[in-house]
């Protein structure tokens, strides 16, 4: 939920769980308390330090915020109470990402995808010969597949959309991923990589919004 939570609060919150507790546990219970209660114990110093109280009320602990939070923590409680195994429409999820840092997010939340719906799942990087690669954002990327054991293909190609196609062939049912674009499409501006993998005769794509990456610290740092 960190991607929604920033999303929510405009912070970045670095104090979390892996996502794979919720699905092996036995039992999610929910400690719940309004967000006035909750509010109330943080200006009785129950929560921080005097010094950080004010700065915390003004900002993460603002009431509306921790209405939102609720309303979150409350859905993904029943989410996790009476989860069933979702069907998924195809077999593999195929992440295609390219030699940049905004991209390292979009391997944790495509990996989500393809647990939930237990499925497999593959990061493909094909860049084109004349493509400026960065070896120390590759690594970086790499690096972070390989945390959770996902299969990495790395290849060069002069025609990247039409290669990914070949490797999502090579095993029937495989999507593509990738990330969208933040930009509106233009007149005179090259095709979308989306555009280009429909063109190049993908049948469907899944496209995920880009995460926030401004980094906004929490009132306690």
């Amino acid at each position: 939920m960190g991607d929604t939570v920033q999303r929510l609060t405009g912070t970045l919150v670095r104090e979390t769980l892996p996502d794979g507790i919720l699905p092996i546990a036995d039992e999610v219970i929910l400690i719940d308390v309004t967000p006035d209660t909750l509010r109330q114990r943080l200006r009785e110093g129950k929560i921080y330090p005097p010094e950080r109280i004010e700065t915390a009320l003004s900002n993460f602990f603002r009431t509306e915020n921790l209405f939102a939070l609720r309303e979150l923590a409350l859905r993904e409680t029943l989410r996790a109470r009476y989860r069933e195994r979702i069907a998924s429409p195809f077999e593999r999820l195929m992440l295609t990402i390219g030699s940049r840092e905004i991209d390292l997010p979009m391997i944790a939340r495509a990996s989500r995808i393809a647990a939930r719906l237990a499925i497999e799942f593959v990061i493909a990087h094909v860049t084109s010969p004349r493509e400026k690669v960065d070896p120390a954002i590759v690594a970086l990327l790499r690096a972070e597949a390989r945390k959770t054991n996902i299969e990495w293909i790395e290849d060069s190609s002069e025609d990247p959309p039409k290669r990914l196609l070949e490797i999502a062939r090579a095993k029937p049912e495989t999507t593509i991923a990738l990330a969208g674009t933040d930009r509106p499409p233009r007149w005179l501006q090259p095709p979308s990589f989306a555009r280009r993998l429909l063109d190049a005769g993908a049948r469907e794509l899944l496209v995920l919004m880009r995460p926030i990456l401004t980094e906004i610290a929490p009132p306690e740092d």
